[in-house]
């Protein structure tokens, strides 16, 4: 059974634990499928942070949710085409320059560099005081590399993060859930906000500079994961979500969950 809502299930956010694993898993293998010769993607590999002589800065490890790593000796080759799916169109902020490119992120085990990094917001790096600033502590450290870095942020629940850059606060609407993307060569954010109502987009992942950008479809990913999951014999859709709707959401969310009828409730 498909989730009822058209875009993120709010209801999911209780289940976030293993919502996460199997999204992290879906994502990667989007990745896989299109990723060219020479890179390949992997779940929470862990990466050590060294200068440019390759001492390590400090002995914690950073690890991400997804990183694209570089196999050097490899020769890169256009992806093939991903689905026909709609890519979302960004909002972009200039970042401001970091003082510390000559930092770089590589793999622990394997020495390969990492290309791009992708994090998924959990509910402690959002409500957790101490989580919180050590994740935003580990995303200024990727920015201070030179990876590119993607964060998707799908949780209603906890105080949201800061925004990439001051200018992203007058420029982006606020949203219901964002994700946001820095291509490192660049020095440029691209934002994607997302409404509650709207349909997750498909957008763009930034590799090696002479890579052609790959896919994600966020959408698909998480329809995959909730299926996958069994939600609908969990959820409890007569229930209000934790964190509640707004009045206007709440009067919408009615009419999205009418069509279930009977089936509203989990099973016993």
């Amino acid at each position: 059974m498909n989730s009822p809502f058209p875009g993120m299930d709010p209801y999911l956010e209780p289940y976030w634990s293993d919502v996460h694993t199997r999204l992290m898993i879906h994502l990667s293998n989007q990745l896989q499928r299109q990723l060219p010769q020479g890179l390949r993607a992997a779940v929470e590999e862990s990466v050590r942070i060294d200068d440019e002589d390759g001492f390590e800065i400090e002995p914690s490890l950073y690890i991400p949710d997804v990183a694209v790593s570089e196999a050097f000796g490899g020769s890169a080759h256009p992806p093939s085409p991903a689905s026909e799916m709609v890519l979302a169109e960004p909002v972009c902020v200039h970042a401001r320059p970091s003082k510390e490119r000559h930092i770089e992120i590589v793999a622990t085990r394997s020495g390969h560099h990492v290309v791009t990094v992708i994090e998924v917001l959990s509910p402690t790096n959002k409500s957790s005081e101490r989580e919180r600033s050590k994740f935003l502590d580990k995303r200024d450290r990727y920015l201070a590399s030179e990876a590119n870095y993607v964060e998707i942020d799908l949780l209603r629940g906890g105080a949201p993060l800061p925004p990439s850059v001051p200018e992203e606060r007058e420029s982006v609407d606020v949203s219901d859930y964002v994700v946001r993307v820095f291509r490192s060569y660049k020095e440029i954010w691209e934002i994607y906000p997302i409404h509650l109502r709207e349909r997750l987009p498909a957008f763009r992942i930034p590799l090696r500079h002479r890579d052609p950008d790959v896919a994600i479809d966020l959408q698909r990913a998480i329809d995959a994961a909730y299926e996958e999951g069994a939600y609908d014999r969990a959820i409890n859709y007569t229930a209000p979500p934790s964190p509640p709707f707004s009045d206007e959401d709440s009067s919408w969310a009615v009419t999205v969950l009418a069509p279930l009828g009977d089936h509203k409730r989990p099973e016993s």
